[in-house]
C-alpha cells in the first residue's frame, strides 16, 4: 500500500526547500559581495586607478562644487581637486570623492539575486544620486569651513562619513523595494492573464 503525502508534509517539504534556497541566495550574495569588493579594492589601490579615475573624479567634484558655490556668491575657483576662495579652501581627496560608497552600493545591487534588467537602472540611478549627494557634502563642508570653521573637522569626519554610509544603505534598500514592487506587478499581470 502506497502512502500519499498529506498537505502538511507537502508544506513542510516546500518550506525546507524554500529555506535552503534562501540560505543559498544569502550565501551567494555575501560571497559575491566580498569577492567583487575585494577586486575593487585591489584595483582601487593601483596607480592606474589613482591617476585615471580618482584624480579626474576629485577634479570634477571640485569644479562642479565651485560652480554651484558661485551661484550663491561664494567667489570660488577650482584648481585641480581644490575649491578655493579668499576665505577658505577645501581639497577633495580620496575618501571624499564618493567613489567607495558608490562602489559598495553598485556591488550590492549587482550581486543581489534578481534579473539584470532590474540591476542596470538601480546602479545608474543610485550612483547618480550618491554622486549628487557627494557634491552636496563637498559644498556643505566648504560652507561650514567659511561660516563655522570650528565645526569643519566634526562635520567632515563624524557627520558626513556616517550620513554617506547610511545614504548608500538606504539607497540600496529603496532599490530592493522597487524591485519587489516590480516583481509583484509582473506576477499579478501573469496571474490575471
Amino acid at each position: 500500500m502506497e502512502k500519499k503525502p498529506t498537505n502538511r508534509s507537502l508544506k513542510k517539504n516546500n518550506t525546507k526547500k524554500s529555506n535552503k534556497q534562501g540560505r543559498s541566495s544569502i550565501l551567494l550574495f555575501i560571497v559575491g559581495f566580498i569577492v567583487i569588493i575585494g577586486l575593487f579594492y585591489v584595483f582601487f589601490d593601483t596607480q592606474f586607478f589613482k591617476d585615471n579615475i580618482l584624480a579626474p573624479v576629485a577634479n570634477i567634484n571640485a569644479s562642479l562644487s565651485s560652480i554651484i558655490l558661485n551661484l550663491f556668491g561664494q567667489g570660488t575657483t577650482a584648481s585641480g581637486s581644490s575649491v578655493i576662495s579668499p576665505v577658505f579652501s577645501v581639497k577633495v581627496e580620496t575618501g571624499c570623492d564618493g567613489i567607495e560608497p558608490i562602489a559598495l552600493f553598485a556591488t550590492a545591487v549587482l550581486v543581489f539575486p534578481v534579473a539584470f534588467s532590474y540591476k542596470l537602472p538601480g546602479v545608474l540611478i543610485g550612483s547618480f544620486f550618491l554622486a549628487a549627494m557627494n557634491l552636496l557634502r563637498v559644498i556643505s563642508l566648504f560652507l561650514v569651513g567659511v561660516y563655522i570653521p570650528s565645526f569643519f573637522d566634526f562635520m567632515h569626519v563624524e557627520v558626513w562619513q556616517v550620513i554617506f554610509i547610511i545614504l548608500a544603505i538606504i539607497t540600496w534598500l529603496i532599490w530592493i523595494q522597487w524591485v519587489m514592487r516590480k516583481q509583484a506587478q509582473l506576477q499579478t499581470a501573469k496571474t490575471n492573464k
